[in-house]
């Protein structure tokens, strides 16, 4: 029973079952946090692997414009960009989260509903949801919500309700492990779902399970798996940041105490995502049994990437490079050829305008574009007019140091060393960019950037601008990069100081124009 959780994510295969005509189709979208797409998250997920993956489209290229988790969810929900949601002067990490999410004219749940939706919020949506669903009981345009308040405990005891008929508490639950947050959010969802079903609504699941965000706490019942497993040596794992800017290039090497708590959160993430897949599992049986599974679209995809020490930063999000911009993105759904992957260069900003499209909502106001020209044609190169470059934009949030692997303390893996994992080789108190000391995770000196991912016939580059006041003229840029990754996809060689004034100048005039980019205008 406790792992029959309820998790939504992406479905739609074709089932004989039968479906009420003209019914508008369900939407479900499953968000999970901080999981990486090239560091193997995947693997030990066998039920969402059969039931999403091999039965749906896979976009091989889909990437965030913004890698830490409140700007890039504001993103996911309205379909705008991060310098279109308050950015840079924002309050839940330079964006204007929760003024967003509950606009009626920006937000997906605001317009599914208006579009004739019930919608269902279980989970994590922005980082600042304690305040205004907790605190200031605010859920305008959700039907209902079951979300935890203090989303960052995988045991946390306390949910916001919100019910259909409006009335709105504080739940408080007691001691016992089926309070175990992905458990609870599983459950919940699809509780909902089979309500909906049996009143044939049409309706919008938003399930956000917090895995597996560090500290990737895993279910009791599965806190002794893959024991073994330790996160992959990829060709950057403890490589040299030279070349790179200035944090990730003062970053000594990985030393052996480090690398066991990198290796022991990995495992740890792998373990939170069981229970994430189970839920995958348990939501695909809920829906085949209530006849809702030919009717229904789901999108599985996470807010972020995930570096494990990759060019010697520890475990954490916040960078440029792929392990942390590229994300899984699965959509499974009537009329979605199974197993086909698509090279469309795509990314958060284009899940709600999707879902809008599905609904037959309004959404050609919104900066990103809807997926269904790609997903209708199953065609894996792309025959549509589409953007070959998608921007990624970034201010650092702070600067701090190797802290994310505070786990399993202080139990039998602990080694007498640090809490919350080492911040540098000695034990330094006292961390300063520059001098190599502490393993940097962000930098509010040398961390804000933005930058270009392009995809096209000929070319795979990215190139990144970094200026720390926010300001990007051409002349006064702090730090560039730039990667081919047709030749170097682990990007290892920055080509900035060999390439052309020319192509610089051009890579620049592109990323400009599309950092003030609105609606229609934006690529």
């Amino acid at each position: 029973l406790l792992r029959c959780l309820a998790l939504a994510v992406l479905v739609g295969a074709t089932v004989a079952v039968p479906v009420r005509a003209n019914k508008k189709p369900n939407l479900i979208l499953i968000l999970t946090d901080d999981q990486d797409k090239l560091l193997d998250s995947m693997k030990t997920m066998n039920k969402t692997q059969e039931l999403l993956v091999s039965q749906g489209a896979t976009f091989s290229n889909n990437f965030v414009n913004t890698p830490i988790c409140c700007p890039s969810r504001t993103e996911t929900m309205t379909g705008r960009y991060y310098h279109n949601v308050g950015a840079p002067t924002g309050s839940c990490m330079h964006v204007n989260a929760e003024e967003n999410v509950f606009d009626p004219k920006r937000s997906i749940f605001a317009r599914l509903q208006q579009a004739g939706y019930a919608t269902g919020v279980f989970g994590k949506v922005t980082n600042d949801q304690t305040g205004y669903f907790c605190g200031k009981k605010r859920a305008e345009g959700m039907t209902t919500v079951s979300s935890p308040c203090d989303y960052n405990n995988f045991y946390s005891k306390q949910y916001f309700v919100k019910l259909a008929n409006g009335s709105q508490t504080v739940e408080v639950l007691p001691d016992a492990p089926t309070t175990y947050q992905t458990a609870q959010i599983g459950n919940r969802s699809l509780a909902w779902i089979k309500d909906m079903a049996e009143e044939n609504t049409p309706f919008f699941a938003y399930i956000g399970p917090h895995a597996p965000h560090y500290p990737a706490t895993p279910a009791p019942w599965d806190e002794t798996d893959y024991s073994s497993r330790q996160a992959p040596r990829t060709p950057n794992w403890n490589a040299s940041g030279v070349g790179k800017h200035e944090m990730v290039a003062q970053n000594p090497p990985l030393d052996d105490n480090v690398a066991k708590y990198i290796d022991q959160h990995y495992r740890d993430r792998l373990r939170a995502l069981v229970s994430v897949d189970d839920v995958v599992g348990q939501l695909f049986a809920t829906l085949k049994e209530a006849g809702q599974l030919d009717n229904t679209y789901i999108f599985y995809t996470s807010d972020n990437g995930y570096h494990l020490g990759q060019f010697r930063l520890p475990t954490s999000k916040q960078q440029i490079y792929e392990t942390d911009i590229h994300l899984p993105l699965y959509v499974r759904g009537p009329g979605i050829k199974s197993g086909v992957e698509l090279d469309a260069l795509v990314g958060n900003v284009d899940i709600a305008p999707t879902l809008l499209d599905l609904a037959g909502a309004q959404k050609d106001d919104m900066d990103g574009k809807s997926l269904m020209p790609h997903l209708v044609s199953g065609s894996e190169k792309s025959a549509h007019p589409w953007r070959t470059s998608f921007l990624v934009e970034y201010l650092s949030v702070g600067s701090y140091y190797s802290d994310h692997s505070q786990i399993w303390w202080p139990g039998p893996t602990w080694e007498g060393h640090n809490k919350a994992g080492p911040n540098s080789p000695t034990g330094a108190k006292t961390c300063k960019e520059g001098t190599g000391n502490c393993w940097f995770i962000d930098s509010t000196n040398s961390n804000s950037y933005r930058a270009l991912r392009v995809i096209n016939g000929t070319s795979n580059l990215l190139y990144a601008e970094f200026d720390s006041k926010w300001k990007f003229a051409e002349t006064g840029l702090e730090f560039v990069e730039l990667y081919d990754l047709n030749a170097d996809p682990w990007q290892m060689d920055n080509l900035h100081n060999k390439t052309s004034a020319a192509v610089l100048h051009d890579l620049h005039e592109q990323v400009a124009s599309y950092f003030s980019c609105s609606g229609s205008q934006c690529p």
